[in-house]
């Protein structure tokens, strides 16, 4: 299983890599399967619609950020978990 510390990080800008959200993230997510970083994410999304602080806006954004620096596999990947957010009730 693919683990965010094996991330490619040539593609990422080196603003981003000197970010301490970069920093931080990499920190907390790094040793996480590709499955756990999915679940973890779904499970914030769900926890943020319940409680009202989802902002669809922000998500688009994100992921719009991401785009560039995916290869196809892994914005299918990323389509499919937008599908999934999407798709769950407020």
């Amino acid at each position: 299983m693919k683990q965010l510390r094996n991330f490619n990080k040539r593609d990422i800008p080196d603003a981003v890599k000197e970010s301490q959200g970069f920093s931080d993230a990499m920190q907390k997510y790094g040793h996480m399967s590709e499955d756990a970083l999915i679940e973890s994410l779904l499970s914030q999304i769900r926890g943020s619609k319940k409680n009202g602080t989802y902002n669809p806006a922000q998500m688009e954004g994100y992921i719009n950020m991401l785009k560039p620096h995916l290869g196809e596999a892994q914005r299918e990947k990323l389509q499919n978990i937008i599908k999934v957010i999407n798709s769950e009730a407020d």
